[in-house]
């Protein structure tokens, strides 16, 4: 994930624009709570491609309630094709200071971020331990002490030890 003074600049960013339709579209998609609809079949290229972007860039959690997959991003195209081919939502990001770059966040909860993890694990390799972690909480009874063992190993496997 990029961090926040790679988001904001002091000087205008040369960026890609859309055409006003196009923009249009995007952002009444982005808008929309609607998780539209998915791909129910997947080709290794799409699935090794999303596995990358989401080893760089997504994020594997619990939330205490449940499990997700969150990707925040400036580019917001990448974010709709993930919504089209695993479902969830994007949204766009409010951000207090006018100098930074508008971003956007993929996220998908539940049973659908279960699938999603499962389906992108066999290309993942920096956080395919926290993916498979992931999946194995989700299929866990609740209020247990092997969840709460996940939950501890998901939270350290997303800490890298700087000592």
């Amino acid at each position: 994930m990029q961090n926040e003074s790679d988001n904001c600049a002091s000087k205008p960013l040369e960026r890609r624009v859309l055409s006003s339709s196009s923009a249009a579209r995007l952002m009444a998609s982005i808008e929309s709570d609607e998780t539209g609809p998915r791909h129910t079949e997947y080709n290794e290229t799409d699935l090794a491609y999303a596995a990358g972007y989401l080893d760089g860039e997504g994020c594997f959690q619990w939330n205490g309630n449940t499990v997700s997959v969150t990707v925040d991003n400036t580019y917001p195209n990448t974010l709709m094709w993930l919504k089209r081919m695993f479902g969830g939502s994007v949204g766009r990001l409010n951000r207090k200071d006018e100098n930074c770059r508008t971003t956007y966040r993929y996220r998908i909860f539940g049973f659908g971020a279960a699938s999603l993890s499962q389906k992108v694990l066999p290309y993942l390799q920096e956080k395919a331990e926290q993916a498979k972690i992931l999946i194995k909480i989700r299929s866990t009874a609740p209020h247990t002490e092997l969840r709460k063992q996940l939950t501890a190993e998901l939270s350290k496997q997303k800490r890298i030890d700087r000592g």
